[in-house]
């Protein structure tokens, strides 16, 4: 059973038995103050002490049990003739209170009175088994004092006691835990608590109380027609009827309202209401519960009886209505936690998901450029190997022109030599000599050799280009001749520059070279960047002067068609002797805003499917940004053509 442990010093805890013992003393004063009430044996019908006392030991605890006792000893020490009669009275009310007490605590009692396990508790335990137990051992006592049988009166002296609980206990404590709690249902008042103080680790309380005014006027209106109601019914002089219906049960429309505005705060002040202008209802002779004008004893009886059942269904009904509140509460507490729950769930998997699918286009950026990397490379190991296997037979060809020269005009000269002194030759010599026309061979021969030498010094320069691509053969960080990579790559895709049926014109190469110092790059990879640059450029130039395109454009003789020679410029340039800076520019079909904005991202491509992956300037860019720290950039316009420039510092930090 929770109790409100108040920290007290000495004179504190005797101040609180003090206050106790007053107001026993008070509570059963107010009984000898009903007129006609008939005193036997110093016990009443109705003895509202009882109720008080359960109410301070639930609320303080048993150290107020001094109190409780004193408080009794002293009214009926004024009231009786004899001592023992007062001390034994004292001696049983405080032991009844204090089982009371016991048997709501081993119910786990809450004096809120919120449970209906509390209701209950009170009700069917506390109330009947403490009054049960207290009126037996005081009505043993005192016929032992009185010498004659009081079991008579057992039943009205218990009887009395539970309806004491019933409407006096639940009263004290709804109030004073409301009081102690900082709460009050009936006003609506709040407590915060505040100002948490991070640094000092410190709190402070702020009181901050907030009363709903709508729910205030609410309550003044129940509690004056509460009043009304219960003075109309138990003080008029006659048994008053609406309709056939008894007026008595007209409060119990009082307490529904308040078990479901006021929770129990209002309710047990409805019962208490009702039974204060009951009794003095019946001391003026007045109410429907009045049997007998000469003895009230067994009226205020049966009125009590009466509002113990309106308490009783008062409390059940409120706890009921709290309970399913409080249900209703969690319920949308539950549904909002598993709302949100499930929100941050939906959220946490849209992010799983998004992290997922981010994984697995970079899955897939890596497995193209690995592939693209592996196809440079292999076509690099390709390229190296042709040069190498080209390299060896023309230099044994290019190296062997030369004796075959010196070889062929010995013999040119030996021929001479002979025809000088044997100028008649036989017949079937001359004969010869004009078939294979000596006078021609000896002047063509001589062209011939001169234009294999030529045609073998062209291989050995494509032989150097290609191994100057692959670049195999050096380390992969090492300062190299950019110019010499761009020549290279424009030697790789001679074949698309050509002119072919497939075009109307031959793509022009404008190739205006800086003086540039020597750049520490990875040589390979800038090459890869140059010949997919030169690549996109050549589509772009396919696209703008294809022959189909030509030819729609003349067979709609849309205007005249400015001849245009497809062209690309390649310019190099040194920026703060920090930086250099190549400039690949053609003047193809050009791109729109919204396709530049996306030509770097992995797969993007506006090419027909099977003409491209959509890699090619992602890993050129990456390449240029992220392994060079460089920079790449794209300006383009609709048909006009696109600029591609490249800028990578001159030495690598």
């Amino acid at each position: 059973m929770p109790t409100i442990q108040i920290p007290m010093r000495s004179w504190q805890y005797f101040a609180s038995v003090g206050l106790v013992a007053v107001v026993h003393f008070g509570a059963a004063y107010s009984i000898t103050l009903i007129p006609n009430l008939k005193l036997e044996w110093e016990i009443v019908p109705i003895w509202p002490p009882t109720g008080v006392n359960v109410a301070a030991l639930v609320l303080l605890g048993s150290r107020i049990l001094p109190g409780i006792a004193l408080g009794h000893f002293f009214f009926y020490l004024c009231f009786a003739t004899k001592w023992t009669v007062a001390a034994t009275t004292a001696l049983i009310i405080t032991l009844q209170a204090w089982v009371a007490a016991k048997l709501l605590n081993r119910v786990g009692f809450h004096p809120a009175l919120n449970r209906l396990r509390d209701v209950l508790g009170l009700v069917i335990v506390a109330a009947p088994l403490s009054s049960f137990v207290g009126n037996s051992i005081a009505i043993v006592s005192l016929s032992l004092l009185s010498g004659s049988s009081l079991w008579s009166k057992w039943w009205s002296w218990c009887l009395g006691d539970i309806i004491a609980i019933l409407i006096v206990t639940p009263v004290l404590l709804t109030w004073c835990h409301s009081i102690l709690d900082f709460r009050f249902g009936i006003l609506d008042w709040r407590l915060s608590n505040q100002c948490k103080n991070s640094e000092t680790h410190q709190q402070t309380h702020n009181f901050t109380f907030k009363i709903s005014h709508l729910k205030l006027m609410e309550f003044a209106v129940w509690l004056a027609l509460l009043i009304g109601v219960n003075w109309i019914v138990f003080c008029s002089k006659t048994s008053l009827k609406i309709a056939d219906y008894p007026l008595e049960y007209l409060p119990f429309t009082l307490v529904i309202w308040a078990a479901f505005r006021f929770g129990q705060t209002g309710t047990s002040l409805s019962a208490f209401v009702g039974s204060t202008i009951g009794i003095f209802g019946i001391s003026r002779g007045d109410g429907p519960f009045l049997i007998m004008e000469s003895n009230i004893n067994s009226s205020i009886l049966y009125l009590q009886a009466f509002l113990a059942v309106e308490a009783i269904t008062g409390l059940i009904l409120t706890a009921t209505v709290n309970e399913r509140q409080q249900s209703e509460h969690k319920f949308r507490e539950l549904a909002q936690t598993l709302e949100s729950k499930v929100q941050e769930r939906t959220l946490e998997l849209e992010q799983k998901n998004e992290e997922l699918a981010k994984s697995f286009r970079k899955l897939q950026e890596t497995q193209q450029q690995l592939i693209q990397s592996e196809k440079m490379s292999s076509l690099g190991h390709l390229v190296a190997g042709i040069a190498h296997e080209i390299n060896n037979p023309v230099n044994f060809i290019h190296g062997n022109l030369t004796h075959i020269n010196n070889y062929t005009q010995d013999l040119l000269e030996a021929i001479a030599l002979y025809q000088d002194r044997y100028p008649q030759a036989s017949p079937r010599i001359q004969e010869r000599l004009e078939e294979i026309d000596l006078h021609f061979l000896q002047e063509d021969i001589g062209k011939i050799l001169s234009s294999m030498k030529a045609g073998t010094e062209r291989i050995r320069q494509i032989v150097l280009s290609l191994r100057n691509f692959s670049r195999l053969d050096e380390a992969e960080m090492k300062k190299v001749d950019i110019h010499e990579g761009i020549k290279s790559t424009l030697l790789i895709v001679q074949h698309r520059l050509q002119n072919d049926r497939t075009y109307n014109y031959r793509i022009q190469v404008n190739e205006q070279y800086s003086e540039l110092p020597a750049v520490e790059c990875y040589a390979s990879e800038m090459n890869q960047v140059f010949i997919n640059i030169i690549n996109n450029a050549i589509d772009s130039l396919e696209s703008r002067f294809a022959k189909d395109v030509i030819e729609e454009l003349e067979r709609r003789q849309i205007g005249t068609l400015e001849f245009i020679e497809p062209t690309i410029w390649i310019r190099t340039s040194l920026i703060n002797n920090e930086r250099v800076k190549i400039e690949i520019t053609d003047n193809g079909i050009g791109m729109t805003p919204e396709v530049q904005s996306r030509i770097f991202d992995p797969f993007f491509t506006t090419k027909e499917v099977g003409k491209g992956t959509g890699l090619g300037l992602s890993v050129s860019y990456q390449i240029v940004v992220e392994k060079h720290q460089g920079s790449l950039k794209c300006l383009s316009e609709v048909g006009k053509g696109t600029t591609l420039e490249i800028e990578i510092p001159i030495r690598q930090h």
